[in-house]
C-alpha cells in the first residue's frame, strides 16, 4: 500500500478513515493470520472500505448487529465525502493517512491492504468521540449568511434571452436604507427525533373516520375504498391483511394495488388518523399540484371532524408564487380551491422596494429569484454574500419554518429527492449549509407514505446521471461558453487568487471542447461510428498497456504498467518503466503537448497523428500504418477528452464561490459533475464509482449536428428507496422509520427503472379493479402496417400523419357505437399516446385528413407554446400539458372527442373521470413503441444497476460480494456501451429489461381507462411491435420473458398480483403469431 506524494484531502477524510478502520475492527472477524489472532488485530481495508460504501443490504450480518453499532456505522456515512466510496480512493487515502501520522489507533500491517489495530483502550468512546468530531465541524459550516446592514449592494438577476437557453444575467442594485434591526431568524429546534419501530393502523378506525367524512359529504366513496382494499389485500403469504395494517420500521414496504383502488384515498385517510393520534406523518407525492389538492383536501378534513392538528405543503419556496398564479389563472378549477392556493403560496418582497432598476433589468423581481442570500456589498470587498434583512419573516419561507411542527408534511417527489429546507432547523449535523427535504420529514414523521414510488426510483435515475453540452458546431450559446461570459463579467467579485486559477482553465476549457467539434467536423477526429458515439477513454488504457508492453492476450496490464499509461499525458513528474521501454519518454513528449495551444499553433494535425504513430511503432515494433493510425487517434483522443474532464472537476471544486459571485451558468457542470450532491447513503451502487463518458454526435449531412456531451453515470436509486427507512433514515435520525411505497407497478421484475428491490409486503390483485384488453392493432396505410419507431426526421412526420389517417378512418365509427349504448355514452373519447409532442400536430393532421372535425381533437402542448397557439390557431384545439384534466368538458366548448398527448405525460396520474370517478376513455391507443436511448445516462445506469442486482447475493463477506458486482457491473456497462445501436445487437437480458420497462408503462397507460371499475382498453398502434426481427417482436420477447420469469420463481407472485392483467392481457400476446423476419435491423435507440 503505498500512496503518492501531495495527496489533498478534506478534514473530514481522515476522521471518517479512521472511524470506518475502527467500526470494521469492531464488526468483522480479525483478518490476522490464525496462529497470531489471539494476540493481533488486523483489518482488511475492503471491510473498511464496504462500511464507507453504505451498501449494507449486502451484508447479512446487518440485521443481527447490535443497534448502537449500527447507529455508529451511519453517524460515519451521514459526515462521510462520497469519494471514500471508491475502492481505490479509500486505500489511497488511508494511505496517506499513515503517512501524515494522523492515524495513532492504527498502523500499516504486513499484509497487502491492510492495517494492524493499536491498543486504544474503549474502542466504543473512541469511535463516538471521531463521530462527535466529524459532526462538530459539520455543525460549523452550517452558518447562514448573516443580515445585510443599511448599505448599497448589488446581485443579479437572470432575464430571459432568446440568444441564450439558460437566460442573460444582469445586475440589480439594492439600496437598504431601513431603519431598526432586521427581522430575527429563529432557530427552529427539533429535538430528539420520535422513535416508532411499528406502526399499528386499525381499519376499524379508518372505516369509521371515512365513514363520518363521507356522511358529512353526502358521499360514500371513502367507505368502499376502505372495505374493498381491506377485503382483496393480501400479505406477502397470500393470506388477508386482517383487522390490522402493521407497518414496521426499516426497509421500504411496497404497497401493491391496481389504479383506481383508492390507494390515495386510504393515504389521507391514515393521515387523518395519525393526526387524530398524536403521531406525524409525511406524505410524498409526484407533483406540486398534488401537494396543494392534498393539503386542500386535509385541511377540510380535519376542519369537519373538529381534529386540532396543522397541514404544511413542503415545496420548493421558489415554485410557490408560479404555482399561485398557475393556479388562480385557470378558471376550470373550483374558485374556492383557486382563491385558497393564491392565498396559501403567494408573497410579496420587501427587498423589491429597494431595487434601483437598470435598463437591463426592467423587472427586479422575478418571483422564485429572489437574492435572499445572496447580497454583495456594492464595492471592492465583496466576496462574502449577506442575507435580506427581511429573510426571517417573510412569507416565501413560512411553510419551511411551520415544517418544524407540522402534523402532517406533503412533499413532492422532485423536493423529497433534492430539495432542502430554507430556514435554519437543528437536526444530526450534516455536511452541507441547509437540512434537507429527507432528512426533515424521516427525522418527524412516524410514518411516511411515497405515492407512485416507482416513478420517485425512475426520478431518481433522472437525478442521478446527467449529461451537459460541452460545445456543438456553430452554437454561440452552450453551458461552457456561457460560464466563460459570466466569468469574464463578474470575476471582479472573485479574489484574485482565484480569479487568477480559473481564468487560464476555462479559455482552455473552451479551446479544448471547441476544437474537438472542429475536428470531428474537419475529419481529423473520426468518431467510432457515424451519427453518435459514447466513449470512455480511460478504458482504452488497458489497450494502450497491453500494446507498448507487448502482453499476451489475455494478459491484464499491472498496476505499474497502468500508472505509466496515466503517466504518457503529464508532461511533469515520473514517467515509470522508461528505463526499459525504449521510446516511451518520445511518445510522452507527444501526447502530453497534444492539447497545448503554444505559439498559437494547433497541435492536434494529421503531421502530429502520423508522429504518434511512429513513437508507437518504436515502441511495438508494428508496422500496419492503418493500425497505427488507429492507435494515434485514440491516443489524442483520450489526451483532448481527459484534459477536459479533468479542467471541468477543477472548475467543480470551486462551485461554491463561483455560485457566490453570481457565476451560475456553471451550475449545469456542477449537477454533471459533483456525485456529491444530494448525500446519499450508497453514493455509487454496483459500479462502485463515479463513471463519467464522453457522447460524439456527428452528423456528415448536417454539420450543425455535430456535438460533444460529458455524461456522468453517478448514483443507486435501487438501494436509495429501498433502505430509505433502515440505513437511510437511521444516518439522518439515529433511528428506524416506517416507509409505505405505493404503486400499481412497482414489482415488474427485470424492469431497471420501475422495479423495486423489495417485494410486495401487502398487494390487491390488479384484475379486482376491473380487466383490460390489449390489443396488437398497427396502424394501416394502403393495406401495409405503420412503422413509427425506428423512423427520425421527415420519414418520422410521414409516419405520424399516415397513422393519423388511419384512426381517423376506424375509430369515430366506434366511438359513436360506444356513445350510442347509454351504458357507455360517459366513456366516448379517445387517448392517443405518442412518444414526443411534435407527435401532436402530424397526428392530428391526419385525422383530419381522413374526415374528423378540426374542433374535436385535442393536441397537448407544452405551456409556454399556448400564447402564440392562441395568437395563431391551428384549427384544431390546443391544451397546455399541465390542464389535461380538463378534457373533455373544459375545453374546445365540450366538443373534444380525441386527446393527443405524450405518454410521459398521461400514462400516471391523470384521471380523465366523471363525476362518480368513472374513466371517460374508451380507449387508450399507444402510438409508436417507447424505445429508450440507450446511451441516456438514466436509462444506462438503470440497466448497468438492476442487471448486476438482479445477481446479487448477500453474504458473510460483503465486500467480496461488492468487488464482484463491481467487476459484473463493469462489464454490463461495457456491452451495452459497445453495442451498435440497434436492439438486435443487445443481449437478451437487456432485451427483456427494456420490454419489461415497457409492460410497466402498459399497465399504467391502460389504467387510464379502467378508473372506477369499468373494462379498460389498450391499443397497440405501432407496427414496430411485430414487423422486426422475428426473435425481436413484442410477442416473442414477451414469451421470452415469461420463460425468464418461470426460471427465476417470479411467476406465482407475478401471478398473484396482477392476474389477468398479465397472463391474458399482456403475456397473452405472447400467443399472437409472429410477423416478424429475419436480420431485419430496427431503427437506432
Amino acid at each position: 500500500m503505498t500512496s503518492p506524494k501531495n495527496v489533498k484531502y478534506s478534514v473530514g477524510v481522515p476522521l471518517t478513515l479512521r472511524a470506518a478502520i475502527l467500526l470494521a475492527a469492531r464488526v468483522f472477524p480479525n483478518r490476522a493470520p490464525e496462529e497470531q489472532a489471539a494476540w493481533r488485530r488486523v483489518v482488511d481495508l475492503s471491510d473498511a472500505h464496504f462500511l464507507a460504501t453504505g451498501q449494507m443490504h449486502l451484508w447479512d450480518g446487518w440485521p443481527a448487529l447490535a443497534l448502537p453499532d449500527q447507529v455508529r456505522i451511519t453517524r460515519m456515512l451521514r459526515q462521510r465525502p462520497a469519494v471514500l466510496a471508491s475502492h481505490a480512493v479509500f486505500v489511497t487515502e488511508t494511505a496517506a493517512v499513515l503517512d501524515s501520522g494522523e492515524a495513532v489507533e492504527f498502523a500499516p500491517a504486513d499484509g497487502e491492504e491492510q492495517v494492524l489495530i493499536l491498543p486504544v483502550g474503549d474502542e466504543g468512546a473512541l469511535i463516538d468521540a471521531l463521530l462527535d468530531e466529524l459532526e462538530g465541524n459539520a455543525a460549523k459550516g452550517q452558518l447562514l449568511p448573516k443580515p445585510a446592514p443599511p448599505g448599497s449592494y448589488v446581485s443579479d438577476l437572470r432575464i430571459r434571452d432568446p440568444l441564450s437557453p439558460s437566460g442573460r444575467v444582469v445586475d440589480v442594485f439594492y439600496d437598504l436604507d431601513y431603519q431598526g434591526s432586521p427581522a430575527p431568524s429563529v432557530v427552529q429546534e427539533l429535538g430528539e427525533a420520535p422513535v416508532a419501530d411499528e406502526v399499528v393502523i386499525p381499519f376499524a378506525d379508518l372505516d369509521e373516520i371515512a365513514g363520518r367524512l363521507d356522511e358529512l359529504r353526502g358521499q360514500d366513496y371513502r367507505r368502499k375504498a376502505v372495505a374493498d382494499i381491506r377485503r382483496h389485500a393480501r400479505g406477502r403469504d397470500g393470506t388477508g391483511v386482517g383487522k390490522l395494517l402493521r407497518v414496521q420500521a426499516g426497509p421500504l414496504r411496497v404497497f401493491h394495488a391496481p389504479t383506481g383502488m383508492g390507494k390515495n384515498v386510504l393515504s389521507e385517510l391514515v393521515a387523518v388518523w395519525c393526526a387524530k393520534r398524536e403521531r406525524v406523518i409525511s406524505l410524498v407525492v409526484p407533483q406540486s399540484a398534488q401537494v396543494l389538492a392534498t393539503v386542500y383536501r386535509l385541511r377540510q378534513d380535519l376542519a369537519d371532524l373538529e381534529i386540532s392538528a396543522q397541514v404544511t405543503p413542503v415545496v420548493s419556496p421558489a415554485s410557490m408564487q408560479e404555482l399561485a398564479e398557475q393556479t388562480a389563472g385557470n378558471p376550470h378549477d373550483d374558485a374556492a380551491f383557486r382563491t385558497w392556493v393564491y392565498r396559501e403560496m403567494s408573497y410579496s418582497c420587501s427587498l423589491t422596494g429597494h431595487a434601483t432598476t437598470s435598463s437591463e433589468a426592467v423587472d427586479a423581481w422575478t418571483p422564485g429569484q429572489e437574492p435572499c442570500d445572496q447580497l454583495k456589498p456594492n464595492g471592492p470587498k465583496a466576496d462574502k454574500a449577506m442575507a435580506c434583512p427581511w429573510r426571517g419573516g417573510c412569507g416565501k419561507f413560512r411553510h419551511h419554518r411551520a415544517a418544524a411542527s407540522a402534523d402532517i408534511l406533503v412533499t413532492n417527489h422532485a423536493n423529497f429527492l433534492t430539495g432542502h429546507i430554507h430556514v435554519p432547523v437543528t437536526g444530526r449535523p450534516a455536511p452541507g449549509r441547509r437540512m434537507t427535504t429527507e432528512q426533515l420529514l424521516l427525522h418527524r414523521s412516524h410514518l411516511v407514505i411515497i405515492d407512485e414510488a416507482d416513478a420517485l426510483q425512475a426520478q431518481a435515475f433522472e437525478q442521478a446521471a446527467r449529461q451537459v453540452l460541452l460545445a456543438q458546431d456553430g452554437a454561440e450559446h452552450t453551458p461552457v461558453r456561457d460560464l466563460d461570459s459570466q466569468f469574464r463579467r463578474h470575476c471582479h467579485r472573485l479574489p484574485m487568487s482565484l480569479e487568477q486559477y480559473l481564468r487560464p482553465l476555462i479559455n482552455h476549457l473552451v479551446w479544448l471542447a471547441e476544437n474537438y467539434v472542429s475536428h470531428l467536423v474537419g475529419g481529423v477526429i473520426h468518431p467510432d461510428r457515424e451519427r453518435r458515439s459514447m466513449v470512455v477513454p480511460r478504458r482504452w488504457d488497458g489497450m494502450f498497456a497491453s500494446r507498448i508492453f507487448k502482453l499476451e492476450a489475455g494478459e491484464r496490464p499491472t498496476e505499474q504498467q497502468m500508472r505509466a499509461v496515466n503517466q504518457l499525458y503529464k508532461r511533469e513528474g515520473p514517467l515509470e518503466l522508461a528505463d526499459e521501454v525504449k521510446g516511451l519518454a518520445e511518445l510522452r513528449e507527444l501526447l502530453s503537448s497534444v492539447t497545448d495551444l503554444a505559439g498559437g499553433l494547433d497541435r492536434l494535425t494529421h503531421v502530429t497523428l502520423k508522429r504518434i504513430g511512429e513513437a508507437f511503432s518504436a515502441i511495438t515494433g508494428e508496422a500496419d500504418e492503418k493500425r497505427l493510425h488507429s492507435l494515434a487517434l485514440l491516443a489524442a483522443r483520450r489526451a483532448y477528452l481527459e484534459e477536459m474532464r479533468s479542467i471541468l472537476h477543477r472548475i467543480v471544486g470551486v462551485a461554491a464561490p463561483l455560485q457566490g459571485a453570481g457565476i451560475s451558468a456553471g451550475n449545469g457542470l456542477v449537477d454533471a459533475l459533483a456525485s456529491h450532491v444530494p448525500w446519499r447513503a450508497a453514493p455509487y451502487g454496483p459500479l462502485g464509482r463515479a463513471l463519467f463518458a464522453f457522447s460524439e454526435t456527428f452528423d456528415p449531412a448536417d454539420r450543425h449536428q455535430t456535438a460533444l456531451r460529458l455524461k456522468s453515470y453517478v448514483g443507486d436509486p435501487h438501494a436509495h428507496l429501498a433502505y430509505l427507512g433502515e440505513v437511510t433514515a437511521l444516518a439522518h435520525t439515529g433511528t428506524r422509520r416506517a416507509v409505505i411505497g405505493m404503486s400499481a407497478t412497482a414489482f415488474m421484475p427485470y424492469a431497471p427503472r420501475h422495479h423495486l428491490l423489495p417485494e410486495p409486503t401487502w398487494y390487491v390483485p390488479d384484475d379486482v379493479n376491473g380487466s383490460l384488453t390489449v390489443e396488437l392493432q398497427a396502424g394501416q396505410d394502403d393495406g401495409a402496417g405503420i412503422v413509427v419507431s425506428g423512423t427520425e426526421g421527415a420519414s418520422r412526420e410521414r409516419a405520424y400523419t399516415a397513422m393519423g389517417r388511419s384512426v381517423g378512418q376506424g375509430l369515430p365509427a366506434q366511438l359513436d357505437a360506444v356513445a350510442a349504448d347509454a351504458a357507455t355514452a360517459h366513456r366516448a373519447y379517445a387517448l392517443l399516446a405518442p412518444t414526443a409532442y411534435n407527435a401532436g400536430p402530424a397526428l392530428a393532421r391526419g385525422m383530419i385528413d381522413a374526415g374528423v372535425a378540426a374542433s374535436e381533437i385535442c393536441v397537448a402542448v407544452r405551456p409556454q407554446e399556448m400564447a402564440s397557439l392562441e395568437r395563431m390557431p391551428p384549427g384544431w384545439v390546443p391544451i397546455p400539458s399541465n390542464r389535461l384534466e380538463q378534457f373533455p368538458h373544459a375545453v374546445g366548448h365540450g366538443r373534444c372527442r380525441y386527446l393527443i398527448a405524450p405518454m410521459a405525460r398521461v400514462e400516471r396520474g391523470l384521471n380523465i373521470v366523471d363525476r362518480d370517478g368513472r374513466s371517460l376513455l374508451h380507449v387508450a391507443c399507444l402510438v409508436n413503441r417507447p424505445v429508450p436511448v440507450m446511451e441516456d445516462p438514466p436509462v444506462l445506469l438503470s440497466l448497468v444497476n438492476s442487471l448486476a442486482y438482479r445477481r446479487r447475493r448477500p453474504g458473510p463477506n460483503p465486500a467480496a460480494e461488492l468487488e464482484r458486482l463491481r467487476i459484473a457491473a463493469g462489464q454490463i456497462f461495457d456491452d451495452i456501451r459497445s453495442g451498435q445501436g440497434y436492439f438486435k445487437s443487445l443481449g437478451e437480458d437487456v432485451k427483456l429489461a427494456v420490454v419489461a420497462e415497457i409492460l410497466t408503462r402498459l399497465i399504467q397507460l391502460g389504467g387510464r381507462t379502467r378508473r372506477g371499475g369499468d373494462h379498460g382498453r389498450l391499443r397497440l398502434l405501432d407496427a414496430a411491435f411485430t414487423q422486426t426481427a422475428a426473435h425481436s417482436t413484442l410477442p416473442a420477447l414477451l414469451q421470452q420473458l415469461r420463460g425468464k420469469w418461470q426460471d427465476e420463481d417470479h411467476m406465482p407472485l407475478i401471478d398473484a398480483v396482477y392476474g389477468t392483467t398479465m397472463t391474458d392481457a399482456l403475456l397473452g400476446l405472447a400467443e399472437h403469431s409472429p410477423t416478424g423476419y429475419e436480420e431485419q435491423e430496427m431503427g437506432e435507440w
